[in-house]
């Protein structure tokens, strides 16, 4: 195997601690990149969750809301069918008449 001259053999030493230093800092950039990604997933994930919470609350609200409102609604329909029941009893009992109804 031929020698390389001294000059030669220092070049491709440099070249070759170049190299080195370069995958080096691409892989402490790969690290890093990969920390960042892993840090923005994980507060991805946190946001969605509280959205998801926030979703369920208010979802749960409305529903307690429209209970309450088909409470109320019922209750007036049934005043009023019991209203109506009473007079139509009223009228067919002669006591109340409706005029143009005789």
């Amino acid at each position: 195997m031929p020698r390389l001259p001294r000059r030669s053999a220092a070049f491709f030493e440099a070249a070759q601690r170049t190299v080195d230093t370069y995958l080096e800092n691409m892989k402490r950039r790969d690290e890093r990149a990969e920390a960042a990604f892993n840090d923005v997933q994980k507060q991805a994930e946190q946001i969605i969750s509280e959205a998801e919470d926030v979703a369920s609350k208010r979802l749960a609200a409305a529903d307690a809301e429209i209970e309450e409102k088909w409470a109320v609604i019922e209750s007036r329909l049934l005043v009023m069918y019991e209203s109506h029941k009473g007079l139509k009893e009223l009228v067919e009992s002669g006591i109340f008449t409706i005029p143009g109804k005789e």
